[in-house]
């Protein structure tokens, strides 16, 4: 059997004991739409120095941006912005994501620190030097030999919370970078509390369901049991 269908039993069982505990997280990128280019217009004096005149040039910005977050069972972590155009190495991810989120976000939702952490298998994630850091930090988190591999149907950031952002999203007129970032930051804000649980208690649903389909495509089976 794959990993991920023996994986599922695994994690299901986890989940059912520790839910209420757990903070999942997760990286997104967000896009502006592709018509949202800006124009600037400056002063050009001709070579005479007799006459001026208007030059037009198209602006370069950044068209989309990466956040970091999660969610957890007593509420969200901050949103958090990846600096444009870096390299998400263990390095970066220790430094500028692991440790705002122990020093802030970890002793906000879970005071008594009896959160436990949970990320997705990127590189960044799964390398040495940031297990061990996890580990030198007492911090709680599920390993990734319990995680399902390539799953982002069972993912809650995946499956729910990036999706309902990017709906929200629709509904407001961004045409900058700044006017973006705040777009998403008011909407992270407002994530109603019950759309964070009801995802968070469709967490072990669907480990059941991958381990039903025997490590399949579950989403169908979704389809089915919603009509």
């Amino acid at each position: 059997m794959g990993r991920r269908y023996v994986r599922s039993l695994e994690l299901y069982r986890f989940l059912r004991a520790n839910l209420t505990k757990i903070i999942t997280t997760d990286e997104k990128i967000f896009q502006l739409p592709a018509n949202c280019g800006q124009s600037e217009f400056f002063f050009k004096k001709s070579k005479d120095r007799q006459r001026h005149f208007f030059i037009r040039r198209q602006q370069s910005f950044p068209k989309q941006v990466m956040v970091w977050a999660g969610i957890s069972w007593n509420g969200k972590t901050k949103l958090r912005f990846i600096q444009p155009g870096v390299k998400i190495n263990s390095v970066y991810y220790i430094n500028n994501v692991l440790k705002p989120f122990i020093n802030e976000d970890l002793k906000k939702l879970y005071p008594d620190n009896d959160g436990i952490f949970h990320q997705d298998s990127a590189p960044s994630h799964t390398s040495k030097r940031t297990l061990e850091f996890l580990r030198s930090s007492g911090i709680n988190f599920i390993p990734p030999s319990m995680w399902t591999p390539k799953s982002p149907d069972n993912a809650p950031m995946d499956f729910s919370i990036w999706g309902y952002m990017e709906r929200e999203l629709k509904k407001h007129k961004v045409k900058t970078m700044i006017g973006l970032k705040k777009a998403l930051t008011q909407i992270w804000d407002e994530i109603p509390e019950n759309v964070v649980q009801n995802t968070l208690l469709a967490w072990p649903k669907r480990c059941h369901l991958i381990r039903k389909s025997r490590g399949g495509n579950i989403e169908q089976l979704l389809r089915i049991k919603s009509s």
